[in-house]
């Protein structure tokens, strides 16, 4: 038995603007921050987040800073480490002890912030890799300097 074609329109038409009110749902809840960018490197390995704190380390030692110096480094510098390059930066900042690196997205609201430094004044030979994202700081590594 064939459906009248009355019935038929009413079902495509359903169907579509089913789709329609799921792909929106879908883009909210990615806007209203159910998408969280920094997930991803907040879940690595210890192994990664060794190899990721020299490729700061190498990043460091490729400029020469002075003590109250900081300089931005362009994120299409051809000379960025490829892991750094991997958490799609917009913003990197290099101190004689320090690396920021601003990632996962256009602006401080959408991303996230990776830190390499010194974990504490006193001890300055102790660093810790960490991710920021609003007020949430996660310490992810420490290495001796």
């Amino acid at each position: 038995m064939r459906m009248p074609k009355k019935i038929r329109v009413v079902v495509v038409l359903a169907g579509c603007i089913f789709s329609s009110v799921l792909l929106l749902v879908l883009c909210i809840g990615s806007a209203a921050g159910l998408y969280n960018p920094a997930s991803g490197f907040k879940h690595r390995s210890p192994q990664y987040y060794a190899a990721f704190a020299k490729s700061c380390d190498s990043l460091l030692a490729q400029r020469i800073l002075g003590t109250d110096e900081f300089v931005e480094v362009l994120v299409t510098d051809a000379s960025l480490p490829e892991m750094i390059r991997d958490v799609h930066p917009f913003k990197i900042k290099l101190a004689r002890d320090r690396v920021w690196i601003l990632a996962g997205g256009t602006s401080h609201v959408l991303g996230y912030g990776i830190t390499w430094e010194p974990q504490d004044e006193a001890k300055t030979n102790v660093w810790a890799l960490s991710a920021t994202q609003e007020s949430d700081t996660r310490v992810l590594y420490v290495a001796e300097r």
